[in-house]
């Protein structure tokens, strides 16, 4: 999958990961068979995540991906910043959130003119709404189009 064996071994012994965290988040990204560069998103877990909240983060963008992969097929990982996101085969620009994390603030705004500059041709956000869906801001359903 692209990880180093230092990065792998902060994410099995950092602290961050559980030992069952850490087997699920490997198991979701060797799901994603074929995309590339699954390893900048290993190194970045492996070198910010500190808390058990960040190893969760990754571990529920990874499952994420593994389920728009098995509709829209995903090409790559690119890093924003510290930020995984998926461009898939087509060219589109996939942003894995779960719902959780998910907040109307500068960054995300950043984030998305990031996207929109991009010469993609169109910007998805594929989001787990687990929790109040209808809740979903206005703002974030103007400017993204929902995959999912």
């Amino acid at each position: 999958m692209g990880g180093s064996a230092s990065d792998i071994e902060r994410i099995l012994h950092g602290g961050a990961f559980t030992p069952t965290q850490a087997t699920t988040f490997a198991v979701h990204l060797k799901a994603l068979k074929g995309v590339a560069n699954r390893g900048a998103f290993v190194k970045v877990a492996a070198q910010k995540s500190t808390t058990e909240a960040d190893a969760l983060f990754c571990i529920y963008t990874a499952a994420l991906m593994n389920q728009i992969h098995q509709k829209t097929p995903i090409a790559r990982i690119v890093m924003l910043r510290d930020f995984p996101i998926c461009v898939a085969k087509d060219g589109t620009i996939i942003v894995a959130l779960q719902w959780d994390y998910a907040a109307w603030t500068s960054g995300a705004a950043s984030l998305l003119t990031t996207c929109k500059s991009s010469p993609r041709k169109l910007v998805k956000a594929r989001m787990c709404l687990s929790v109040f869906p209808e809740k979903f801001p206005r703002v974030c359903a103007r400017n993204w189009k929902s995959a999912g």
